[in-house]
């Protein structure tokens, strides 16, 4: 059938050595045990589905060990055998070769048992799949930089007992690493603690003004803060070291002021840009566009997006769909609504993940080293994604600037758009899924600064068309709370009033006459309607004598035609070089109830 005879194959086979370094794996001339432990790493490696180990990168590791006479990988820890592969001239893959070490290791030890807390626990670095925790950030816990060895063992104590309780690997590294900085504060001041004993209230003094300075990020230095707290309560707690110093405690004064939280959402002129048809379409996956549609339409945590499970839609007896998510940081699941369109969107993902992986787990599985389909995306990943799709579509800041977007300002600004649009705080903090009411009262406190400095830059005229002036100084805070407290009571629909509160209106609804009424460019349609209402009603009166009626709404027709035209003059901007000026620059600004 046109094959070559057995014999000529195998010759050409014997010439070409490279055909077999490419493609198969030659583990002749290495020693019986290590080409078993070899074996055994490849075939673990191929059960586990995970990543596709290639004869051309690892080849050159393995004629490199049989150079060098090893007998076992277990000759060397892994810190060794990195050290050692950095230094073999002329070995390419070196990041291919450590992991596949550090991997065979890993397998040999868990077949002769040595995992699970009774082998973890002794050593100094923890790697967390040998206790069984899913995979995450954070691969290990180091507590080899901490001294003395009795802070260091109830580093681990506490540890463990952190994540048997079920916090996160993050969250433990993240506390575990402000004890770490402890240990460097003892190290570089040359401070001695031997014994529980030693730890007082004057070494934490000592502490705090040594961290003050290593530390100057007043939000850096409250969350090690809080970190090295909670050991140290913990401690106290369950009496782990009972000689422990009563005064080895961290208070609630010890730290910094708390600065005040920024504004993190997006500015609408921005977020506009990115919700356009026409710049989503650009992505050039589409599980990132989905990705980046549920963030914008429902606000969850970009950590609890990536990791949405694939069956995550649910819908109720009116057909209504919900996304069902893991709220990690709260640590427990969690459903929000969301329109047919995103639902559609989601589904349409589902089937494309499912052609992928039909068992896979995830709705955004990694497309490399997940054959599965069970590891989700990763964070950074979709960072990286869309500053790209920002980048290519153009999108700009309302000052000509390149965009720069945080995944996260997603979530504030979609908070921030509930508050504006009037959702209570407690319907927002369901829909955030947040724990208390803290964090809904700050977006709803931005949101009120926002409506401030909204109100503060209008454009404001009285029923004369002259401009009003907000005040300076003292009073402009308190002047403020009044005139929020008269739109809530005195709510118009065509302006705004300024009347004193509790005081009586005497002009029983005829706020078009009253010299306490405000209004704004935003009631122009409301007063052009009312001043065609108004002279229909005047020339009505005259035709049948009531001269009083037709009197009263003269009066109104005037103030309107005022309004009006203020209002309108300074929309167009009749200051302008191509236009005379017709506002009244003239009159002098009127103070009215505190404001000019």
């Amino acid at each position: 059938m046109g094959e070559p005879p057995i014999d000529q194959f195998v010759a050409d086979c014997a010439a070409r050595t490279d055909v077999v370094n490419t493609d198969t794996y030659d583990l002749r001339g290495l020693p019986a045990g290590l080409a078993r432990e070899i074996q055994y790493g490849l075939q673990c490696r191929a059960d586990e589905n995970r990543l596709k180990t290639q004869p051309r990168r690892l080849m050159p590791l393995i004629r490199s060990l049989e150079r060098q006479g090893t007998v076992s990988l277990r000759e060397h820890p892994l810190d060794e055998w990195t050290s050692m592969i950095a230094e073999i001239p002329g070995l390419g893959w070196q990041s291919t070769s450590v992991a596949f070490i550090r991997d065979c290791l890993d397998y040999l030890e868990r077949l002769e048992g040595r995992v699970g807390w009774d082998a973890e626990y002794p050593k100094d670095i923890w790697r967390l799949k040998n206790i069984g925790l899913p995979r995450e950030r954070v691969a290990t816990l180091r507590f080899d930089r901490i001294q003395p060895e009795w802070i260091r063992e109830s580093a681990k104590r506490w540890c463990r007992w952190r994540l048997s309780t079920g916090s996160s690997a993050t969250a433990t590294a993240a506390n575990l690493f402000a004890v770490t900085r402890f240990g460097q504060f003892l190290e570089r001041t040359g401070r001695q603690v031997p014994v529980p004993s030693a730890l007082d209230r004057p070494v934490i003094e000592d502490y705090l003004a040594w961290v003050s300075i290593e530390c100057p990020d007043p939000c850096t230095r409250r969350k090690d803060l809080g970190g090295f707290a909670s050991f140290l309560r913990t401690l106290q707690q369950h009496r782990w070291e009972p000689g422990l110093s009563p005064g080895a405690m961290i208070f609630n004064e010890d730290y910094p002021d708390a600065p005040d939280l920024k504004e993190k959402a997006l500015p609408e002129f921005l977020a506009a840009q990115l919700e356009l048809e026409s710049n989503l379409s650009r992505f050039r996956e589409p599980r990132f566009r989905v990705l980046t549609e549920i963030l914008q339409r429902t606000g969850i945590r970009v950590g609890d997006a990536r990791r949405l499970g694939i069956d995550c839609l649910d819908h109720d007896q009116h057909g209504a769909a919900y996304l069902r998510y893991r709220n990690h940081k709260m640590r427990r699941d969690a459903r929000t609504p969301i329109d047919d369109a995103l639902a559609g969107s989601i589904a349409a993902e589902q089937r494309r993940v499912r052609q992928l992986h039909p068992t896979g787990s995830v709705l955004f599985p990694m497309t490399r080293n997940n054959l599965d389909g069970d590891r989700p995306i990763d964070r950074a990943l979709y960072a990286k994604y869309l500053k790209e799709w920002i980048r290519e579509c153009g999108i700009r800041t309302a000052t000509g600037d390149p965009a720069h977007v945080h995944p996260h300002q997603f979530r504030h600004t979609y908070a921030t758009r509930l508050i504006n649009t009037g959702v209570p705080q407690h319907v927002v903090k369901k829909l955030l899924d947040h724990d208390s009411d803290t964090m809904t009262a700050h977006y709803a406190r931005l949101s009120m600064e926002t409506v401030r400095e909204e109100w503060s830059k209008a454009t404001k005229v009285n029923i004369a068309g002259h401009e009003v002036h907000e005040v300076d100084g003292e009073l402009a805070d308190a002047v403020w709370l009044k005139n929020s407290l008269s739109r809530v009571k005195m709510a118009l629909p065509n302006g705004f009033c300024t009347l004193p509160l509790q005081q009586t209106c005497e002009y029983a609804n005829a706020c078009l006459t009253c010299p306490m009424f405000l209004t704004t460019t935003e009631f122009l349609p409301q007063h052009k309607s009312q001043l065609t209402e108004t002279q229909a009603l005047v020339q009505s009166a005259r035709q049948h004598g009531h001269e009083r009626v037709a009197e009263m709404n003269e009066k109104v027709e005037r103030n309107l035609l005022n309004i009006i035209g203020s209002l309108e003059s300074k929309k167009a901007g009749c200051c302008g070089p191509d236009s005379p000026c017709q506002c009244r620059q003239s009159e002098e600004p009127r103070e009215v109830n505190g404001a000019r």
